[in-house]
């Protein structure tokens, strides 16, 4: 697992309100987009398009009850382009309700 280590996140999913919060975000995605997300919720990603795709992706795995995969192309600054393909997968403690999604995210 090692190569792929510092692309994986952990979110913590809470209900009633539906809220994100970044357990462990990924090292090499850190580094990568400027920013540390550990400890923070989704709300405070720096740019509303990222929360939002961020959010739908979760959503949807949610919705879904299974692994999710999405491949994104996203203007990340005024000169810069991210290409990303991202899977996020289910975690539950109980074993039926999911509490926790695993991310692995590489790019271009």
């Amino acid at each position: 697992m090692r190569y792929i280590v510092g692309n994986l996140t952990l979110i913590d999913v809470f209900y009633e309100p539906q809220r994100f919060k970044y357990r462990l975000h990924a090292t090499n995605r850190s580094e990568r987009l400027g920013f540390e997300m550990t400890g923070r919720m989704l709300d405070a990603l720096p740019d509303r398009r990222w929360s939002t795709l961020a959010r739908d992706h979760f959503l949807a795995m949610l919705e879904r009850g299974g692994p999710v995969f999405t491949d994104h192309t996203l203007q990340a600054t005024d000169t810069r382009i991210v290409h990303s393909r991202v899977l996020v997968l289910p975690l539950s403690s109980d074993g039926r309700t999911v509490d926790m999604l695993l991310s692995g995210c590489v790019w271009d």
